[in-house]
C-alpha cells in the first residue's frame, strides 16, 4: 500500500472514501479539503498526511496509481492542481 493509503487506512478511510478523494482533487480540489473535514481526522494524522503531500509529492500519484486511477485523470489531476507537481 501506498505511504497516503497507509495513513488514510489507519485513520479509517474505505479504499472507497480514498478513490473519492482522488476524483475530487481532479474535480474540485477545494471541496477535497471540506470532505478531510468531514472525517473529523485527528491532528496528528492530518500533520502526517500533509507531510507526506508536501515533502512527497509523488505519493498523490502512488496512492492515485494504486486506486486505478488512469493515466489520463492523473494529467487531469496535475492539470487542476496548477504547478503543483507530483
Amino acid at each position: 500500500m501506498s505511504l497516503l493509503g497507509d495513513i488514510l487506512g489507519k485513520a479509517g478511510i474505505s479504499q472507497e472514501q480514498m478513490t473519492e478523494l482522488v476524483s475530487l482533487l481532479k474535480d474540485d480540489p477545494s471541496a477535497l479539503l471540506t470532505r478531510i473535514q468531514e472525517f473529523a481526522l485527528p491532528p496528528e494524522i492530518l500533520q502526517q498526511l500533509m507531510g507526506v503531500v508536501l515533502m512527497q509529492p509523488q505519493a498523490i500519484e502512488e496512492l492515485a496509481t494504486e486506486l486505478g486511477i488512469t493515466n489520463e485523470d492523473l494529467a487531469g489531476i496535475k492539470s487542476s492542481l496548477g504547478g503543483f507537481e507530483f
